[in-house]
């Protein structure tokens, strides 16, 4: 019911009930409501920590996965006397060798190209009956795809029904002017050659659909590499060099001079990075679990907590383990220039680090990937000094790891806290209640009490009279 000031209306007392029924309750609720208000703020703040903490972490493996892969590490300086010829750059699936390399491209590799006759119009249909375009393989016999093209179907409708079959041969429509062409060419390469059956249908012209006009035959591209003759089917060529990718632009008698070398700064600038990122998520780590410091509010939001401590030993052990993938000289963070100090800070010697890097780049290489295209985030295997570092923090980040644990922590306690207000609110309200019917009570007593005071007066004051 609500507290109504009985003894007030009544003119009993000028005692303010209401106010007592709030000043009580308020004295049973208010350093419980304090208290549940402070730890529902602790978590709330502390869930946001964790999520600040994420991201340096997830900063961490990015820049640890940049210098744990072979073709983020594959970063070269090329010298090239005609790139007009040859355009060479640094591939992703290998490490390259430093080193000079003559290259004379005689044959460039190209598609085989046919056209059909001329059309009218991309509308013109050349068959009232329905028939099937087979496409065979370079041997003549194999058979490549069917097409099967219904009654009456454009010329663009063709040109659809081929791209939509599946073949290596893609169709395009050619607008020549003068009339409109089928264009079939293939994938570049002597092995990729092709031809085609449209069978007898009936077309008009009775030859338009026969693909009779060679336009240019497949090949393979021919070159050679310090004199070794080699062939591939494509311009783009990945397997010739380890770790440098060539792409043949034109013929020419005149050998092409490459020049391969590491771009040790390059590298240093991803070792910085790396470097950075360490110190950055040991910073935050320190704060937000260390005392109280004023006007920071990062700190102390995760104090006494393990868990999140716990990390800092997990990844500096990282720091002074042996490479899995050591090589040479090549076997610890320390010998390539990253170490720690007596404060924990991850300190970079970038003249050590290049040093070290020019002087044997497929050991330093090795020793940072384990020669891996990329860290073995999910099976843990082995991925050298950066890779292993990538993957010990996706441990602690992925859904099962430990920020995620301890995140879940964090809303069980808000969850709990929940339940907690809600026990507390009931417990209010019945409290409340409580000091009503009793104030009510009283408020009778009250006003019966002045009904008689007044009769008595009343009956004095008469007497007194008389």
């Amino acid at each position: 019911m609500t507290t109504a000031n009985v003894l007030t209306s009544l003119g009993a007392a000028d005692l303010d009930t209401k106010q007592l029924v709030t000043d009580l309750v308020n004295a049973v609720k208010e350093p419980r409501q304090k208290q549940i208000d402070t730890n529902k703020e602790k978590a709330g703040v502390a869930i946001s920590s964790l999520g600040l903490l994420k991201s340096a972490l997830s900063n961490l493996q990015a820049a640890a996965t940049e210098l744990g892969s072979v073709g983020k590490l594959n970063k070269l300086s090329i010298s090239n006397s005609n790139s007009g010829v040859v355009v060479a750059e640094a591939g992703s699936s290998a490490v390259a060798l430093p080193g000079n390399h003559s290259i004379t491209v005689t044959k460039l590799a190209q598609p085989k190209r046919v056209a059909s006759a001329g059309f009218a119009s991309s509308s013109t249909a050349p068959s009232s009956t329905a028939f099937d375009i087979k496409i065979y393989k370079a041997n003549g016999t194999t058979l490549d795809k069917t097409v099967t093209i219904a009654a009456n179907t454009s010329v663009a409708g063709i040109v659809s029904a081929i791209n939509a079959s599946g073949s290596s041969v893609k169709a395009t429509l050619v607008n020549t002017g003068t009339d409109y062409k089928i264009v079939l060419e293939g994938a570049s390469g002597a092995s990729n050659s092709f031809s085609v059956d449209t069978g007898a249908i009936s077309q008009t012209p009775a030859s338009a659909l026969t693909f009779a006009t060679g336009l240019q035959t497949a090949q393979d591209a021919a070159f050679t590499i310090n004199d070794i003759p080699m062939t591939r089917s494509s311009n783009v060529i990945t397997d010739a060099l380890d770790g440098v990718t060539l792409k043949l632009n034109s013929t020419s008698a005149t050998a092409v001079q490459l020049g391969v070398s590491f771009d040790s700064t390059d590298i240093a600038a991803s070792a910085k990075n790396f470097v950075a990122a360490y110190n950055t998520l040991m910073e935050f780590i320190g704060i937000s679990t260390g005392p109280a410091i004023e006007d920071n509010d990062l700190s102390a939001t995760l104090k006494g907590d393990t868990s999140i401590r716990g990390i800092k030993n997990t990844l500096r052990a990282k720091l002074t383990a042996r490479s899995t993938g050591a090589s040479g000289n090549a076997t610890h963070w320390s010998v390539l220039g990253v170490s720690l100090d007596r404060a924990g800070v991850l300190q970079f010697d970038e003249a050590k680090f290049k040093s070290s890097f020019e002087s044997n780049p497929t050991d330093v290489v090795k020793a940072l990937s384990n020669n891996a295209s990329e860290p073995y985030l999910y099976s843990g295997a082995a991925s050298g000094l950066a890779g292993d570092m990538a993957i010990a923090v996706f441990g602690l980040v992925r859904s099962t790891g430990t920020i995620a644990d301890v995140e879940k922590s964090y809303q069980n306690k808000l969850s709990r806290i929940e339940t907690e207000q809600t026990k507390l609110d009931k417990q209010i309200e019945a409290i409340t209640a409580r000091y009503e019917r009793q104030f009510s009570a009283l408020n009778a007593v009250l006003a019966e009490f002045k009904a008689t005071s007044k009769r008595l007066d009343s009956t004095f004051n008469r007497d007194n009279n008389n």
